[in-house]
């Protein structure tokens, strides 16, 4: 997910909110030492525990195809007798478009492991951005 918006307007306190929330750790490229790194080897830099949230990646644009390489590298297609692939269909809709049994089932599924407890921060950090 990518949060985008004008210059100075909360994004990286939005970011560190909803990482502290869920607990996420954010790596921050306005840090040079941090950039330093990740410039270095950007593949190894992705490589570590997921999820991670990356504030200010256009200072090293490559960590993109890495994180892309590390995503293709440890997952596997979704298959339908997933049960995070049976409720794909509810979780791109937004809550106010669920009923209350949707919204139960989105939430003893992803509730069941910590995958889709990572999913389901994902899609509730996605319903408060949406919120403004």
């Amino acid at each position: 997910m990518v949060l985008a918006e004008a210059r100075a307007v909360g994004k990286s306190v939005l970011l560190r909110q909803l990482a502290d929330e869920t607990g996420v750790t954010v790596v921050d490229l306005d840090d040079l030492d941090t950039r330093a790194l990740a410039l270095a080897d950007p593949a190894t830099f992705v490589s570590g525990p997921a999820p991670v949230c990356v504030d200010e990646f256009q200072h090293v644009p490559e960590i993109l195809d890495a994180i892309k390489a590390e995503l293709n590298r440890r997952s596997a297609p979704g298959r339908s007798g997933d049960p995070e692939y049976g409720i794909k269909g509810l979780l791109v809709r937004n809550l106010e478009h669920l009923t209350a049994a949707q919204f139960a089932k989105i939430i003893n599924t992803l509730d069941a492991d910590a995958a889709g407890q990572q999913i389901a921060a994902t899609w509730i950090g996605k319903e408060k951005l949406r919120d403004g």
